[in-house]
């Protein structure tokens, strides 16, 4: 999973549409792999192998801490900063009345990636770590395209499926900063906010 996810060394290289779906596709893998739930009804709990055995506990937090371990968060990291680089969060958030895919592909991606990197946040060092990559810059850039895009469709009166791309971002940029502000520091930091993490984030 790691190999598929890692982009290559110069960013600037353009991606086919296949490469951009197959990466979007390992990000909801990973989400699905480290993401917890417990909402299960009663019926799936006990058909499962580990249920019948008196295991009735989630793989999610081991799945994440393995991925965690083998160097997870700069490569979504980068996935991200890819998704969101200045051409493309340019596009976002000023809006293109030409609908165009690779566009509309990209979103999709950076959203996806934000998914897995938000089921990831589940302790303190997992969070300070992308913390310290600069995942806030990311996740504020992401909610502010969303925010701004989702407004514009509103008005325009766009496609259901650029909409709800968008709505896709939007929603895993909140969630991933909900995720982070588990951190007590970080959810200091972002109500009270400050010019030297703003700067530096």
């Amino acid at each position: 999973i790691i190999q598929v996810l890692r982009l290559p060394t110069s960013t600037t290289n353009t991606f086919t549409q296949e490469q951009v779906t197959l990466w979007s596709e390992t990000c909801q893998l990973i989400t699905t792999l480290c993401k917890f739930d417990d909402f299960r009804s009663a019926e799936e709990k006990t058909a499962s192998v580990a249920s019948a055995h008196g295991i009735n506990v989630s793989c999610a937090h081991d799945h994440v801490m393995e991925f965690f371990r083998v160097g997870i968060v700069p490569v979504l990291y980068d996935i991200i900063s890819y998704s969101l680089q200045e051409r493309s969060a340019t596009t976002i958030e000023k809006g293109n009345d030409d609908e165009n895919e690779e566009d509309i592909m990209d979103v999709k991606l950076a959203a996806s990636a934000i998914s897995a990197t938000r089921v990831l946040a589940v302790n303190d060092e997992i969070v300070q770590c992308l913390v310290a990559v600069g995942i806030l810059k990311s996740a504020k850039i992401a909610l502010d395209a969303g925010l701004l895009e989702n407004e514009k469709e509103k008005e325009e009166e766009k496609g259901d499926k650029r909409e709800a791309v968008k709505i896709h971002l939007t929603s895993s940029s909140l969630g991933l900063l909900r995720n982070l502000c588990g951190n007590d520091e970080i959810k200091t930091t972002l109500c009270l906010g400050n010019t030297e993490s703003s700067s530096s984030s």
